[in-house]
């Protein structure tokens, strides 16, 4: 609809899918009037627009951008919240974030997506919706990476931040149960996750050029969070896997605050994890080196 009708109609639909994001759509009355909007809005982004429109529109996004980070934050606070309302921001925002990839003008707005990240309720993730939340996230993370580095670059603490949400909801799932029943109703779900995790930090490895001195931040929160839980196995090898591939870009001397910095049961944690570092993940790189040399 947005792509075929005429330029005054669709700056009239515009205008008022923003208005529908406003603050008064907070209201328990207007829910799902708000929900709607931001529904339309991720519509609007994912249309096939001409030049005039497109414009429009992505001179409209730093507006949108802002409204769903106060959306976000207001959720956060009242604690009924429903997660559909949660989905549905995240997911418009990667649908606004990949829109204005190579025409950015001012990257706070990016900067704002992950101030909205760190106020997800990522709880306890027991339903399919949570779990959909949960890769909503992550693909948030994933788009600034691929889309807009330059930002993570510069609001580094807040990107840390999100990443170590992420990773702690996880490790919290991601435990050892004596329940087999739960242990069999969450293992794929779980699995995927902390997959998901790994290509996370192999993506964060990849922009290791500007990011080494961070590099040594996500180690230790690593190894901090392993030595409050025993993670399952599987969990434990992917997440093990990713955290190699930071430890690949980490410098001399950020090894060495790690070993002198962490905690003493942290530290012991960070050898046998180094070990396995050297042992396979060293190896295995140098294998693959040769294989594709013949």
């Amino acid at each position: 609809m947005a792509s075929v009708c005429g330029e005054t109609w669709f700056h009239f639909f515009l205008k008022e899918t923003l208005m529908g994001l406003s603050w008064v759509s907070f209201l328990p009355e207007t829910r799902q009037d708000l929900l709607v909007s931001i529904r339309m809005c991720k519509l609007l982004a994912q249309c096939q627009l001409d030049t005039v429109k497109g414009n429009a529109f992505l001179y409209a996004v730093p507006e949108a951008i802002s409204a769903l980070t106060i959306i976000m934050l207001h959720i956060s606070s009242n604690s009924s919240s429903q997660q559909t309302m949660v989905l549905a921001v995240l997911e418009t925002l990667a649908v606004l974030l990949r829109a204005i990839a190579g025409s950015l003008w001012n990257p706070h707005h990016v900067a704002q997506a992950l101030q909205a990240l760190q106020a997800v309720p990522l709880r306890n993730l027991l339903t399919r919706e949570d779990h959909d939340v949960f890769h909503a996230y992550h693909e948030i993370l994933h788009c600034i990476l691929q889309l807009h580095p330059q930002v993570m670059l510069k609001a580094s603490a807040s990107f840390l931040c999100a990443i170590r949400h992420l990773l702690h909801s996880v490790m919290r799932e991601g435990r050892q149960k004596a329940d087999t029943n739960s242990y069999e109703s969450d293992k794929d779900w779980v699995l995927r996750s902390a997959q998901s995790m790994e290509r996370l930090y192999c993506q964060v490895a990849a922009c290791a050029a500007n990011f080494t001195a961070l590099a040594s931040f996500l180690v230790a929160e690593y190894v901090d969070e392993l030595q409050k839980v025993t993670l399952r196995t599987d969990v434990k090898r992917h997440l093990s896997e990713g955290i190699f591939a930071v430890l690949d870009v980490c410098r001399e001397a950020d090894l060495n605050m790690l070993r002198t910095c962490l905690s003493p049961g942290v530290q012991e944690i960070f050898r046998h994890l180094y070990t396995d570092f050297q042992r396979f993940h060293q190896y295995k790189t140098r294998v693959r080196a040769d294989t594709e040399d013949v």
